[in-house]
């Protein structure tokens, strides 16, 4: 092997991957590795708008998606949407708060 052979180091292929809010639908666009956990792109989106990561419910597909699956996992390929909404506890009807 030539030390030209050996300073090429393989490309690092990054993918992007769209966070959208369903509740105003809003995007914000992300790149990381299929292989990287979503642990930090979830805690880049909720510091980004300023909110609570717990408050936070991401999917893909309709399967939620936690922090410590990767992309390649989830079948995820570039492009795909991520979509967050943000947990609300209740929702009942009036009547139940009496």
């Amino acid at each position: 092997m030539s030390d030209e052979e050996k300073d090429i180091k393989p490309e690092k292929k990054l993918i992007t991957i769209k966070a959208m809010a369903m509740s105003d639908q809003s995007v914000i666009v992300f790149q990381t590795k299929p292989t990287n956990t979503f642990k930090k792109l979830m805690e880049a989106y909720a510091k980004r708008l300023n909110l609570d990561l717990e408050s936070l419910r991401f999917h893909f597909d309709g399967v939620r998606v936690n922090k410590q699956n990767t992309p390649d996992e989830i079948g995820m390929t570039d492009g795909d949407v991520l979509e967050v909404n943000v947990h609300q506890d209740g929702g009942g009807p009036s009547q139940w708060a009496n």
